[in-house]
């Protein structure tokens, strides 16, 4: 049974994690009508693996490297269907996704609907298992479903997002001028428009995503200070945005103990198993936050 909805699948460099992204997707209890991959300027042969695996059951849209906005975009342009579901390329979708996503914009309109976003397993690192923890932490703090989100407890990802055509007409798709953040600054500018965004956590989409604690930090670095520079361009999502607070006396002694590098290092070669889990955590997290948050100038390890 195929679907009237737009898999959109944006790529850059990969080659080694689309395929199972796809696989996801054509292995789903209702097809899709329609499934763009963009690439984004790849130079690692995305393109020719996706001729000689996938044929026409793929459109192919080759760009130069514009940015993860700028490519969601274009696949949103080319795409026919009145339902846009944009996919990342680095996640597996549970077979009955695509069906969720079109059920709830057949009961709900004019709204954009965020699917659930998992780490995969990797039994064998200590820091993914924390990860996993603090993701299921989080989720916990958002509003069941079908209840909408409000802009002060916003989450929105693009790795599994769908979204009428005609409503993202509206909204003037991502900010093109953003290589971060454009997808929860887009839940924004669709929040102050008076449009709901929902968030199902049980439509799973899962996330090949294995990093070191040096990576993890890294990443929320580049985060942070892409949401700063957006809050101070854009006043609608400096508006919402909780800014950071600065830390003294102790406590700021405390969190420059935790930033030592060492910690890091230590973190990554699995050194610190050894400390029962609920502490263990809290470590794990005091490093993460003090070398993201407060010392971003340290290096990492």
């Amino acid at each position: 049974m195929t679907t009237d909805v737009s898999v959109i699948v944006p790529t850059y460099n990969g080659v080694e994690r689309v395929g199972e992204c796809l696989d996801s997707i054509f292995s789903q209890s209702s097809l899709p009508s329609e499934v763009i991959v963009v690439i984004d300027g790849s130079s690692d042969g995305t393109d020719e693996y996706l001729t000689r695996e996938y044929g026409n059951k793929v459109i192919i849209i080759n760009q130069k490297n514009s940015g993860r906005a700028a490519t969601r975009n274009a696949g949103a342009k080319r795409a026919k269907n009145n339902l846009l579901l944009f996919v990342d390329d680095d996640i597996k979708l549970e077979p009955g996704a695509i069906q969720k996503h079109v059920d709830h914009h057949k009961s709900s309109k004019n709204c954009m609907l965020v699917g659930g976003l998992f780490l995969k397993e990797e039994p064998t690192d200590d820091f993914h298992k924390y990860r996993q923890h603090i993701e299921k932490k989080w989720y916990k703090n958002l509003p069941g479903y079908p209840s909408p989100m409000q802009a002060n407890k916003l989450f929105v990802t693009a790795a599994n997002l769908s979204i009428p055509r005609k409503l993202f007409k509206d909204l003037d798709g991502f900010d093109q001028s953003l290589r971060d953040c454009e997808d929860i600054e887009l839940g924004y500018r669709a929040v102050h428009s008076g449009l709901h965004v929902y968030f199902d956590r049980n439509i799973v989409g899962w996330h090949n995503d294995v990093l070191t604690c040096k990576q993890y930090i890294k990443r929320r670095r580049e985060y942070d200070a892409a949401q700063h520079k957006l809050a101070k361009s854009n006043e609608l999502f400096s508006k919402y945005r909780i800014s950071k607070k600065d830390v003294k006396g102790l406590k700021k002694l405390v969190y420059y103990l935790f930033s030592l590098p060492i910690w890091v290092r230590w973190i990554d070669k699995n050194r610190c198993t050894w400390i029962p889990i609920f502490l263990r955590y809290k470590f794990y997290g005091a490093v993460v936050w003090a070398l993201s948050h407060y010392y971003t100038d340290k290096p990492i390890g």
